[in-house]
């Protein structure tokens, strides 16, 4: 076959194959044809039939369309990682490297009787004049194949009397690849798998060049680009067009999981096309934020130095860099650092001000509201003037003069593409809210009262003097506490959980987040082992690397239960999680905004995502005539109405959050905004 294969695709601009069985070992054996290929920008059309044995082939015939979809992303996943672990390097990163730059495109087709496979094996190569080969025959693509006794037909498209029967190999590969043969269903390879593949891209070499060619040119010239394999929405483009137009200043508020990442990455795209040279900065709040943001980068042909490790040396590299840059050495420079080392005057701005050309300079602000903050406005650069600040809340809480930093060095909006549109329009997972309500313990309360007639006291001590500020903040992070770990909290969350159990089965129990108290995570990791699920911890002390590969077992759900402390909340990555549970939260909405918009990210299979919030209420035994009862509903229906707002079951809960409320005269808070009802606390709040 190596007489057939490796000259045609030597010759060939496309190569499209039907064929019953592919291996990346048959790569391997044609890869000096492939690299002729692809070295033209030529691409390769391959369909094939994933491996499913008997009981996936049950399970398609008889479930339910989410099930079918599950069945293959796992069969698709498994396949992927099987490649992880059995190529040699050299393959895999050909592999790899054709999926991300979108020069192999590989589908797959599964019968509509979810009994046979697809089990055709032809395929038609064509060079850049217009000439065709096609073959049909028994030949599969795998080493194998090539020891056994073969036979196959060839045509010729410029050989008289042959050019219908590759006319015909044509059609039947086109009905094929869109979708439109009546006997086979045609998969995409899913994202989440094309993207596992393309993680292998991030740490080896392009083993091929894709510019020898007298055809049209192509952009892998322009070392800064939109990777091949992204595809911006409409809103992205709107963004970047609109920023564009806004003298490239501007604020993507984004809801959680939108992409504004991707949004950002590809408007700094656009400049280097403009300007041919840019100077990237992207500064996050997180250490972890550091490490995703440089992977992000890197895909779109920045090689970024990052403020993490010794830093003595990173600051060395980035001012070589500059110096590189201000000789015309580099075009392009990239730095991803944290919020707080962005701001550090005796270092990095001082380094920043050195930049000769500061009109190429591009900042990046990742969740941009963080940088109102009083110790954080010195890394708002006044010399860069171009700017983009990311963030799904901009308002920043309790803080409107921090508030108005934020937008005013950012300029404007220049999207809002909130949480409701998103869901709407298809881009984050629908969910369904479920509150519980538990009513606080009658010692607990009554320590949760005094506390709050203590706390009026300092409030309207600390308006006449700032300093006793602290004392307030002290005593409302106790009484949140109350709440937060109350005993009646802990006991309905562990029967909830049994109830789940019970309801799905144990071993279907999975892709769940709890959301624990500071201090309490010990033993909700203990009560969760208990029940016989495989659980683990993601606290703020987890290592970087501990985390990855606790978040990438979750995602196969080799871990059932992540328990989660004081983290998971701004830039995590955990699309697959389908269930949490809030044991714990803030007053402050960016927290449990930025942990939904964790649960609602898009995966495969995944249709709903579904919320359980544990609402405190006041004890029913405990006669109280005043406004202590009042003012804790409120705190706790602030969180409530914004779960409630877009939640896909709203009329299913209502009447029971309804009938509560009217016990206390507050029926008028489901008809409020979070903000509005914030107000009516007269700044009572808890940290």
């Amino acid at each position: 076959m190596n007489e057939l294969f490796i000259p045609l695709l030597s010759q060939s601009k496309l190569y499209q194959r039907g064929v019953g069985y592919f291996t990346s070992g048959w790569l391997k054996m044609n890869m000096k044809g492939i690299l002729k290929l692809v070295e033209k920008k030529g691409k390769a059309q391959i369909i094939t039939s994933p491996y499913l044995n008997e009981r996936d082939l049950k399970a398609l015939q008889t479930g339910e369309a989410a099930r079918k979809d599950e069945i293959l992303y796992q069969k698709l996943k498994d396949e992927i990682e099987y490649l992880d672990e059995s190529l040699e390097v050299e393959t895999l990163t050909l592999l790899s490297w054709l999926v991300a730059d979108g020069l192999l495109d590989l589908k797959f087709a599964i019968p509509k009787n979810n009994i046979g496979d697809f089990h055709d094996k032809f395929a038609i190569f064509e060079d850049e004049s217009g000439d065709k080969v096609a073959f049909h025959g028994s030949y599969n693509d795998s080493i194998r194949a090539n020891y056994n006794g073969e036979s196959f037909s060839v045509y010729c498209s410029w050989i008289k009397g042959q050019a219908p029967y590759v006319e015909v190999h044509e059609r039947r590969f086109r009905k094929l690849y869109q979708g439109q043969n009546n006997f086979f269903n045609i998969y995409k390879l899913p994202d989440m798998v094309k993207s596992r593949l393309i993680e292998v891209t991030k740490y080896t070499e392009r083993p091929y060049e894709i510019h020898k060619t007298a055809a049209k040119p192509i952009e892998e010239a322009s070392k800064i680009r939109i990777p091949s394999f992204i595809d911006l929405h409409d809103y992205q483009k709107e963004a970047i067009q609109k920023w564009l137009e806004n003298d490239k200043k501007g604020l993507y508020a984004m809801a959680t999981g939108t992409g504004k990442t991707i949004t950002s990455l590809s408007a700094s795209v656009e400049v280097y096309k403009e300007r041919k040279k840019i100077f990237l900065i992207i500064s996050v709040p997180f250490k972890h934020l550091v490490e995703q943001w440089k992977d992000e980068a890197k895909l779109f042909g920045y090689q970024p130095i990052v403020s993490l490790g010794n830093s003595q040396k990173w600051f060395r590299e980035m001012k070589a860099l500059v110096d590189d840059f201000n000789l015309e050495l580099e075009d392009v420079g990239c730095f991803i650092i944290t919020h707080q080392s962005n701001a550090d005057e005796e270092k990095f701005l001082k380094l920043i001000s050195k930049v000769k050309e500061k009109s190429n300079i591009l900042y990046i602000g990742d969740e941009a509201h963080y940088l109102g903050a009083q110790y954080l406005r010195k890394s708002l650069h006044p010399e860069i003037n171009m700017r983009i600040g990311l963030t799904a809340t901009p308002e920043r809480w309790r803080d409107a003069s921090g508030t108005k930093v934020v937008r005013e060095y950012f300029s404007t909006e220049v999207i809002n593409f909130g949480l409701e549109k998103a869901i709407k329009e298809g881009f984050l997972t629908p969910y369904d809210f479920y509150p519980q309500f538990v009513e606080l313990g009658q010692d607990e309360y009554k320590e949760y009262k005094k506390l709050t007639v203590e706390i009026g006291k300092w409030i309207k001590a600390a308006k006449k003097d700032p300093s006793k500020q602290e004392r307030v903040e002290r005593l409302s992070n106790r009484r949140a506490n109350i709440l937060n770990k109350s005993d009646n909290k802990i006991n309905a969350f562990l029967a909830l959980m049994k109830k789940h159990i019970q309801e799905i089965g144990i071993e279907n129990f999975k892709h769940t987040i709890v959301y624990c108290p500071e201090g309490k995570h010990r033993e909700i990791l203990r009560l969760v082992a208990n029940l016989g699920l495989r659980v683990q911890e993601i606290i703020g002390e987890t290592s970087s690397s501990n985390r990855k590969d606790v978040l990438k077992a979750f995602d196969k759900g080799e871990i059932q239960v992540i328990v989660a402390m004081k983290c998971l909340d701004e830039g995590v990555n955990v699309p697959a999680t389908k269930r949490a549970y809030f044991l714990a939260s803030t007053s402050n909405p960016r927290q449990f905004v930025q942990r939904r918009g964790r649960i609602l990210r898009k995966s495969v299979g995944k249709k709903k995502a579904y919320i359980y919030d544990f609402v405190m209420i006041p004890p029913k035994s405990y006669e109280d005539n005043e406004n202590t009862q009042k003012r804790m509903l409120k705190k706790e229906f602030a969180r409530y109405v914004e779960f409630y707002l877009c939640a896909e079951n709203q009329l299913d809960i209502h009447e029971e959050a309804y009938s509560l409320l009217e016990r206390f005269d507050l029926t008028y808070l489901l008809s409020l905004k979070p903000e509005e009802i914030h107000a009516t606390l007269g700044g009572d709040l808890d940290e």
